[in-house]
């Protein structure tokens, strides 16, 4: 009889776990970043063209790392680090920081109002 019990609480055991399999997450459930050039594909093409050929030397061949940041009701801004060896990344590394005068979502506002 004990047997048995411990028999049967060993299959209902097995069969719940068998049961309790997580599912494949859904792509719905999910969520999935905006486009843009910036970072990868292309959202608000315009305005990121233009902080892009603002903030170009944050784009050269020589920059190993860059942060670009587009905060809001301030100029928009980049900061990186920059190979001394060209090709090689092994450093030395120096610092840069860019930024515009003036907001550059401010002035393609403008412009387009």
């Amino acid at each position: 009889m004990r047997v048995t019990f411990i028999f049967v609480a060993l299959a209902a055991l097995f069969a719940g776990s068998a049961l309790a399999q997580p599912q494949m997450p859904r792509t719905e459930d999910h969520l999935e970043p905006e486009s843009s050039i910036l970072g990868g594909s292309a959202f608000m093409t315009g305005y990121e063209m233009q902080v892009q050929r603002t903030l170009k030397k944050a784009y050269g061949f020589d920059v190993a790392v860059r942060m670009v940041a587009l905060p809001s009701f301030l100029p928009e801004y980049a900061v990186g680090l920059v190979s001394k060896a060209k090709q090689g990344w092994s450093g030395p590394y120096r610092i840069f920081a860019l930024t515009p005068a003036a907001s550059l979502w401010d002035l393609s506002v403008h412009r387009h109002a």
